[in-house]
């Protein structure tokens, strides 16, 4: 450890953030790697939702478009 104390003390701030946003670019990439996903806005959920809904609709304008040519 003695060999790297004087790398810390020399560390300039702009090295210290650069430090931190590398530390979170590669913790982002392994634990994307590793299947986590961070989603605070349940964006899955709400394109799941919009998605079946419009499953629900083109099912309905089918039937009807069935019923017409019946008709």
């Amino acid at each position: 450890m003695i060999g790297l104390s004087p790398v810390l003390r020399t560390l300039a701030p702009m090295g210290w953030l650069a430090l931190g946003v590398f530390v979170l670019a590669v913790a982002a990439v392994v634990f994307g790697g590793l299947g986590f996903r961070w989603d605070p806005f349940d964006l899955d959920r709400r394109r799941l939702n919009r998605a079946e809904a419009s499953v629900a609709a083109a099912t309905q304008q089918a039937a009807a478009r069935t019923a017409e040519a019946e008709g």
